[in-house]
């Protein structure tokens, strides 16, 4: 039992320097990816978070500047009516708004060089957020983060979700398509972080539940009839923590089997068995284990996809909240 214990501690020092290298220098195949550079930072720092190592890997110095680097990427509104760009060639995104959050969150910060008024105003200006559930998911997120829900029109987002779920009982990314690991995820997140989770309102916990257990056969899929992939095995596994499912439901030791599948000697997880390890997946394989209440990961909260130590330094702030303040009727 020692010796296991010894080659799993090991294992997770080449996963720790594994982040650590993909916080000073990417890889050229992410190139093409720059402008997500702030995900990929974020994927960085939260799996450190995860793996207790934060602040053993690197230093107060390093930390520092980090919350630096993600403010510098901060766009003020300009003299333009309703204009979130520093000129023409800049502009807001509602994901990097989101991922920026969420690492200042972990690194500590306390948001108070956070513009809130620009956040709500970039809001106003888009298109509409109600047109994918990624972009509904993420500006909940950051509405919830900063307990400011003015930018969002939280009767046509509901709506727009209702709409979306699909006759098994799963959410598709759109009215009409079909029913998505990463959609049905940024629905429950969605209305959990609203405080409209209730049973039998939107959501049948009942179906749902079955529909998200059934996208398990090793590890799990997202989609009907497609492979095994480690980044479901958060968002299907986020979405049964959601409901207050995962513990009672989940295959634990498939999961881990499959894992160890895709896990890399080198560090990281990857798509697939014989895939290369990336940023991404290396992340979601972690969050995954922490879902499955692994004794070397850290606890995460689910609906925001951030460790539970980030959320309750959201919540000293006196940030993180409803609309209203209601509470879901799932738990995480």
């Amino acid at each position: 039992m020692a010796r296991e214990a010894s080659q799993a501690a090991r294992e997770l020092g080449v996963d720790i320097k594994y982040f650590q290298r993909h916080l000073g220098v990417l890889p050229h195949d992410y190139t093409g990816i720059d402008t997500s550079r702030l995900t990929f930072a974020g994927f960085c720092i939260q799996a450190l978070d995860l793996l207790g190592a934060l602040e053993t890997s690197s230093t107060e110095a390093q930390r520092a500047d980090w919350i630096e680097w993600t403010y510098a990427m901060q766009i003020h509104p300009s003299a333009k009516p309703q204009s979130t760009a520093a000129n023409d060639y800049d502009g807001s995104h509602i994901t990097m708004t989101y991922a920026a959050l969420v690492v200042l969150l972990t690194l500590g910060d306390d948001l108070s060089r956070v513009n809130k008024d620009a956040i709500v105003n970039f809001f106003a200006s888009c298109d509409s957020p109600e047109r994918d559930m990624r972009f509904v998911f993420c500006a909940c997120a950051i509405s919830f983060i900063l307990a400011d829900w003015r930018g969002v029109d939280i009767p046509r987002a509901f709506d727009f979700i209702r709409k979306s779920k699909t006759y098994d009982h799963g959410f598709a990314q759109t009215p009409g398509q079909e029913s998505h690991g990463g959609s049905t995820f940024c629905a429950l997140a969605s209305l959990y972080l609203m405080g409209e989770l209730r049973d039998g309102a939107t959501v049948d916990f009942k179906r749902t539940r079955a529909w998200l257990i059934n996208r398990q056969d090793s590890g799990f899929h997202g989609r009907v009839n497609k492979p095994s992939d480690t980044c479901y095995a958060f968002w299907v596994g986020g979405s049964l923590e959601i409901l207050g499912s995962h513990q009672a439901f989940v295959n634990v030791d498939s999961l881990n089997a499959f894992l160890a599948e895709t896990h890399s000697s080198y560090g990281g997880y990857s798509k697939h068995s014989d895939d290369y390890p990336d940023v991404m997946h290396s992340y979601m394989g972690f969050a995954s284990r922490a879902l499955c209440r692994d004794s070397l990961v850290g606890r995460l909260f689910a609906p925001l996809n951030i460790s539970q130590r980030a959320f309750a330094h959201c919540r000293q702030l006196g940030l993180g909240q409803s609309p209203s303040g209601a509470e879901s009727q799932a738990t995480h």
